[in-house]
């Protein structure tokens, strides 16, 4: 209370400072709060405000959880017709039946449609595996959260065992630093962040910066620090260029 709205990063520093007291979705729902002021004081949408590089973008339509493989390709019809970009399947979690979900829509839309798997961390290490290869073969674009979203372990066996794509990090709660460990250690092609469960806005945006190829002059000595903290961890797997 009382303080400027305006003055994000200050107040992004002072909320991360009560993660033990107010949960991170707690930090996350004021941060983008204080994103909104300043869009409306600005009289600009958010996305001018971070810095918009395109006008338009192309959008995928997200299937529930159906009881049989024939309501899943029946909705991807449906939204392959209605112009959707692509389809992505939330399976039903039991790893046979999900290949056979797969495969079902891959038949319905032919081989030239966009989609992709989303298994909500469903498998064990073997299961994603399974799955992964046979999703690989049919052409699916990409393979988000097979694995339990701490499991860096397994993430980094299942990324050199296939070619797909693996898309992660959606969930796990943290700011800057929960990317960390997955670039260094190799454990995905893709970083995704949900602001609810990151901090907000702001940390997103320091995710982004971080992966702009900056590598030391970082706007102030928090992040210094940090860097200073991995350095060592990249030079132990290799990349000390990092």
């Amino acid at each position: 209370m009382g303080q400027d709205p305006l003055d994000r990063e200050r107040l992004n520093k002072l909320l991360w400072a009560r993660a033990r007291a107010a949960t991170v979705r707690s930090i996350g729902a004021v941060d983008i709060a204080l994103w909104d002021i300043a869009g409306k004081k600005a009289g600009l949408p958010i996305h001018r405000l971070l810095g918009t590089s395109r006008d338009k973008i192309l959008a995928y339509a997200s299937s529930e959880i159906h009881a049989t493989a024939e309501e899943y390709a029946e909705q991807a019809r449906h939204y392959q017709s209605s112009g959707w970009a692509a389809y992505k399947i939330h399976p039903p979690q039991r790893w046979r039946d999900d290949i056979k979900v797969c495969e079902a829509v891959r038949k319905a839309v032919g081989d030239d449609y966009t989609v992709m798997l989303d298994s909500t961390w469903s498998y064990r290490y073997e299961e994603a595996l399974r799955v992964g290869r046979a999703i690989e073969e049919m052409g699916f674009y990409w393979y988000e959260d097979p694995l339990h979203d701490q499991d860096l372990y397994n993430y980094v066996k299942l990324k050199q065992k296939l070619d797909i794509p693996i898309l992660a990090t959606e969930y796990p709660i943290g700011g800057l630093d929960s990317y960390m460990p997955w670039i260094t250690e190799r454990a995905t092609d893709f970083l995704r962040g949900d602001v609810a469960v990151k901090g907000g806005i702001t940390t997103s945006g320091e995710d982004g910066a971080s992966r702009r190829g900056v590598p030391d002059e970082f706007r102030d000595a928090s992040r210094r620090q940090f860097v200073e903290q991995h350095r060592q961890s990249a030079c132990d797997h290799g990349d000390p260029e990092y």
